[in-house]
């Protein structure tokens, strides 16, 4: 398989290029410099050639997108449905990435958010990934739309560490979701392409739900650090957040990917262990 990735700058670029090397195939990555994902002749040209795309790029800065609302509709819609319709013209499978943040609006959330639960933004960070979701299943053809959260990748690691050193890790009230450990989500990026699953939208994430007081405290202890350097503090950032926000994922289970629990694989994780789903 010849995979294209674009957003080479995101933290699942570097594990996701590292798996499907260890599969056996091909990819080429690319920057926005390269491939700007919201000119469609650009898109048709970078995908020519290739079995699948995935898509990393987006405006993924919630409070830049409560700023400026065109950079958010432009990276999380107007992109995607370029790529997507490029993908499906040239009969290339399209994975494209959204969040948790389609929901947090809901009066009486549920324990954990299906793939059918009805979204509500409470921010336009989250009302463009919703509006990005809809325009790659509405561009047709071979498609995967993984709704994550929480992804704990090298980066997030490496800022916990600085933060470790520095005696202190301040983090808002806000946020009770799972979390998503790159090794598993870039393995169910793979595993979804290589076993040529039912197109559609999937939750990505590993159970079960936690708080990020909690989560912050479990990774700092497993990187050898004082988890009561963990310290609430109040919450100052303009776009509102979603207090709850978990995924449920039985739907990945019905296609036979059972996700392991996030304390499991984030010692994995650390430990530079391969993701379970894939050994």
């Amino acid at each position: 398989m010849r995979v294209l990735v674009t957003g080479s700058g995101s933290q699942l670029a570097a594990p996701l290029t590292t798996l499907l090397a260890a599969r056996g195939h091909t990819f080429e990555t690319a920057s926005h410099a390269e491939v700007d994902i919201c000119d469609l002749e650009s898109d048709r040209a970078a995908v020519t050639g290739f079995d699948a795309v995935v898509n990393l790029a987006a405006a993924n800065s919630v409070d830049a997108c409560e700023a400026d609302p065109m950079l958010a509709y432009d990276g999380n819609c107007l992109g995607p449905l370029h790529l997507a319709r490029a993908a499906r013209e040239a009969g290339v499978a399209i994975v494209h990435f959204s969040t948790d943040f389609v929901h947090g609006g809901l009066e009486s959330p549920p324990e954990y958010y299906t793939e059918t639960t009805v979204p509500a933004p409470v921010n336009v960070y989250g009302h463009s990934k919703q509006l990005g979701e809809a325009a790659v299943a509405a561009a047709g053809g071979r498609h995967y739309v993984l709704r994550t959260s929480w992804v704990i990748g090298d980066r997030f690691i490496g800022y916990v560490r600085d933060s470790i050193e520095k005696g202190k890790l301040q983090i808002p009230p806000v946020g009770h979701a799972c979390p998503a450990v790159a090794a598993d989500l870039v393995a169910v990026t793979v595993r979804l392409l290589e076993e040529d699953a039912p197109s559609g939208l999937y939750n990505v994430a590993n159970p079960p739900a936690t708080d990020r007081p909690a989560l912050l405290r479990t990774l700092v202890s497993l990187l050898g650090g004082d988890p009561d350097i963990v310290v609430l503090g109040e919450d100052t950032r303009p776009a509102a957040r979603p207090t709850h926000s978990a995924l449920g994922v039985d739907k990945l289970a019905g296609v036979g990917i059972h996700m392991p629990a996030w304390q499991d694989s984030l010692q994995g994780y650390l430990s530079g262990e391969p993701s379970s789903l894939h050994t």
